[in-house]
């Protein structure tokens, strides 16, 4: 079932902070006291995510969210890839948002890790968005809600096209592998007791898909 909505966490350190919050200028904050501290590789990594997520081509803070941006966008190719003609263009806008989305400024294990941190926190954005949008959670014409457990189910279908089974139809399951994976994590954090939704989900796009 859906996890009630908790209390907001205390926060121990910086870097805890960084990975909670989903504000660009709190996560800035978070982020300016650690690069205060040492301007490691991996520090440095979190700053040029920050700059790529969150300021606009002349270095200005918009509120606007580039990598759930991708995300979406990642969202709409899923239905192009199964287009005869839109396949090839969906396919170049996958490996754009791979750019994009800076996978490969992961060239050590450390870095791949700040990298797949990252990815967490927007796919559990994502979720959370969907939790609290009513549009989302509504039924045929906007008439009822739906249940619980069908939003659950909803919201794994969604996490797992978008993340899972995009790269698999273009074959760039490896170059995805940390969002895919920080995909699942992200689900099963928000629905601890529900790994049996993930794992359906997951055989039955699969299926339904040709994968």
């Amino acid at each position: 079932m859906l996890e009630k909505r908790r209390e907001a966490p205390i926060i121990d350190n910086w870097l805890e902070g960084y990975n909670l919050s989903t504000e660009a200028e709190e996560k800035r904050g978070y982020l300016e006291q650690g690069l205060a501290e040492e301007r490691s590789p991996e520090n440095l990594l979190r700053q040029k995510l920050w700059e790529k997520r969150y300021l606009d081509k002349g270095g200005r803070v918009t509120g606007a969210d580039q990598f759930m941006a991708q995300w979406m966008e990642l969202s709409f190719q899923k239905d192009q890839l199964n287009s005869f003609f839109g396949r090839g263009r969906a396919e170049r806008k996958v490996r754009k948002i791979y750019e994009n989305l800076m996978f490969s400024e992961g060239s050590t294990e450390e870095l791949r890790h700040v990298l797949y941190l990252e990815y967490v926190n927007l796919v559990s954005l994502y979720i959370m968005l969907c939790q609290k949008d009513k549009n989302y959670k509504s039924l045929l014409l906007g008439i009822g809600t739906m249940k619980e457990e069908n939003l659950m189910a909803k919201i794994a279908r969604d996490v797992y096209g978008i993340a899972c089974a995009v790269p698999k139809m273009c074959g760039l399951e490896e170059e995805f592998e940390l969002l895919s994976r920080a995909a699942k994590d992200s689900f099963l954090r928000a629905f601890p007791r529900e790994s049996y939704v993930w794992t359906g989900t997951a055989e039955d796009t699969d299926r339904e898909l040709g994968l």
